[in-house]
């Protein structure tokens, strides 16, 4: 299974309003996303916990979790003004 079917089947079992699904749909692409400036989209600054990515990392009964990779090689808060 690709990581694009693997990401369509996810997000099939999520609510579509949920902070996971929403996480999900943004981290899907496999870029680098800045949490200040993508949080806007989401409506949280602050995604990273329970409800967004740790809750996609812990997984349920019913889903595995995932592994979602980490990258500290390129800082983009000095381009785009901003601390991240």
């Amino acid at each position: 299974m690709s990581n694009q079917d693997l990401a369509k089947t996810i997000k099939a079992q999520l609510k579509q309003d949920s902070i996971q699904f929403k996480v999900l749909n943004l981290l899907s692409d496999q870029q680098w996303h800045c949490r200040e400036c993508e949080g806007k989209q989401i409506a949280s600054g602050q995604y990273a916990g329970g409800g967004g990515i740790q809750g996609l990392q812990r997984g349920t009964r019913k889903r595995p979790g995932l592994v979602i990779e980490i990258d500290f090689q390129w800082n983009a808060g000095e381009t785009m003004n901003h601390r991240t």
